[in-house]
């Protein structure tokens, strides 16, 4: 979903646009798409959804995807088209184009905006040189072409499960997407129970079974220990 959101962002996301709108569209879709992954309730921080779905923000992805593709720059060719239009530090040995950077006088430089000025800006700041045509980059000679024995990480998680089945003290647990939607609701205190009730006005009792006069989460798990489908162990380990 991200590659195809983020399609062309290129051309409005640099320094200087106006992307306000975009990014407000593209953050109400991460925000859906957390929700969908925890299932917790639409009015769940949105912080927190995505901290526990594992989801980077917004800003910081597109951040992170526009210096990959400036740095993307540096792996081109010396005759690659789009080197003619960027500044004179990365021309290289293509002819400048007649709407280059290279060409544009030092008062243009300070008011034109675009990917193509930021490529030229950032790429100052890398500190390895790259060969588009080295003998590494060849389709038989990739690090996934060749597989090492030892990196294969079967025999060691084997291992791992037989030891944790010959303690006694371990307990090896799973759990479905249900429960860990109700984990993500008590963390973040959007769930079902009457204190969530009274902080959005909902038309439902506040009052705890047990007598008090709010149920939280804290009394919620008290009064249904299976609520995340556990059995509850007498001595206390559960």
């Amino acid at each position: 979903m991200v590659p195809i959101a983020t399609y062309g962002y290129r051309l409005w996301y640099f320094n200087g646009a106006r992307n306000k709108g975009a990014m407000n569209q593209l953050k109400r879709m991460q925000q859906k798409a957390a929700l969908w992954i925890t299932g917790a309730f639409c009015t769940s921080p949105t912080g927190g959804l995505q901290a526990l779905a594992g989801l980077i923000p917004v800003h910081l992805m597109l951040k992170k995807l526009a210096m990959r593709a400036v740095y993307h720059v540096a792996t081109l060719s010396d005759t690659h088209p789009l080197c003619s239009m960027i500044g004179k530090r990365l021309l290289k040995w293509a002819n400048p184009h007649a709407r280059s950077a290279a060409l544009m006088t030092p008062a243009m430089w300070g008011k034109v905006k675009s990917t193509v000025m930021e490529v030229d800006e950032r790429t100052h700041t890398l500190t390895e040189s790259f060969e588009p045509f080295a003998p590494e980059a060849r389709p038989d000679c990739l690090c996934f072409d060749e597989h090492d024995p030892t990196q294969d990480r079967c025999p060691y998680l084997n291992e791992l499960i037989a030891n944790a089945r010959a303690n006694p003290f371990t307990v090896l647990a799973a759990a479905d997407s249900s429960v860990f939607a109700r984990v993500c609701q008590c963390i973040t205190g959007h769930m079902p129970i009457r204190a969530y009730y009274r902080r959005f006005k909902i038309n439902e009792p506040h009052g705890c079974t047990c007598g008090a006069a709010l149920q939280d989460i804290a009394s919620f798990l008290k009064h249904n220990p299976m609520v995340f489908g556990f059995n509850w162990d007498p001595s206390g380990v559960g």
